[in-house]
């Protein structure tokens, strides 16, 4: 991993920390920072770390996920409003409903209107 490399080149050559806006940046642990202490070594490694912690994924573990071929995502899933299990996900709910109640012409605002995008 380039991480290593560069966690190593660093302590060769004394270089620890700089400073990068308000943030400090460590070379000297770059690479233990980046796979939280050699934890997620690989692609699989990260994935399985993400579905197994992430409330989202409801307790599923990264198996029961390839077995079935997708993961059935938890009330912790909707970034704007929560998952129901009976009711279809949509990220923005407001728009939606805007379009509901003008079902008849869904954007009375661009009516009889030549829109070019």
């Amino acid at each position: 991993l380039l991480t290593l490399k560069i966690q190593e080149r660093a302590k060769a050559r004394g270089i620890s920390k700089y400073q990068d806006g308000d943030v400090t940046r460590d070379f000297d642990t770059i690479h233990d920072d980046y796979t939280m202490g050699g934890t997620l070594m690989t692609d699989y490694d990260a994935t399985k770390w993400l579905v197994e912690n992430g409330p989202e994924f409801n307790g599923a573990t990264l198996e029961e996920g390839v077995e079935r071929g997708f993961f059935v995502m938890g009330e912790a899933a909707g970034p704007t409003h929560p998952l129901k299990p009976d009711e279809p996900y949509h990220a923005f709910p407001l728009v939606f409903f805007v379009l509901r109640q003008n079902a008849g012409n869904p954007c009375p605002h661009q009516q009889n209107n030549q829109n070019f995008f």
